[in-house]
């Protein structure tokens, strides 16, 4: 896509309930929008609006601009995603988890992100299926530090691969319990949180 000399190119954050704010108005993009692209940008041309992944120029949405305001504007193949039953990608997520606590976990997750529960599961779900050997450590520890959101559980996956040596992720691998030394990974853990300023929280 081009960006002609009367194309206004704008920064915007995409907000959790998958819209995009610009004059007074909201404008949807795809479900899902919110977990993969925080930052887009807005690109307005003969009253027209496209809304744009800011690293490939991708065009995510594209909606005629609103003259009204307070308005919703909104596209509903954008809403095709919700066909699938949260209750569906609840169970093919605690199976992906494959843990005695998934049920628990996922539960307290959807329970306290009750309108955000989709964006929630299918985080969590893109994690564990990219990172499938770390997902039971890292559901231990966020039941353990009472960590419940899907940014926590990517942020703990994410501190573990940095800290953990491989060699000590084989010995866990091939073992039911614990490591002895898991209190210091605990106090890594207790460091991390510090810096994070305690509870994350979305």
């Amino acid at each position: 896509m081009e960006v002609g000399e009367s194309t206004v190119i704008i920064t915007r954050n995409v907000r959790k309930d998958n819209t995009v704010h610009f004059k007074s108005n909201r404008y949807s993009v795809p479900v899902g929008t919110y977990t993969r692209q925080a930052i887009v940008h807005i690109h307005t041309t003969d009253h027209v609006l496209k809304i744009c992944d800011p690293s490939t120029g991708e065009i995510i949405a594209e909606h005629s601009i609103s003259q009204e305001k307070g308005r919703l504007v909104k596209n509903r193949n954008h809403s095709r995603e919700r066909s699938k039953s949260l209750d569906l990608l609840r169970q093919e997520l605690i199976a992906l988890l494959a843990h005695d606590k998934a049920t628990n976990y996922i539960d307290k997750v959807s329970k306290d992100y009750v309108r955000y529960r989709r964006d929630q599961f299918t985080l969590i779900k893109k994690v564990a299926q990219e990172n499938k050997e770390w997902v039971h450590l890292a559901l231990e520890k966020c039941i353990d530090e009472n960590l419940y959101s899907a940014n926590t559980f990517r942020d703990v996956v994410g501190f573990l691969k940095q800290t953990l040596p491989d060699q000590q992720l084989k010995i866990m691998e091939e073992s039911d319990k614990i490591p002895v030394d898991i209190a210091v990974q605990a106090r890594a853990m207790d460091q991390y949180l510090q810096l994070m300023g305690g509870k994350y929280d979305e």
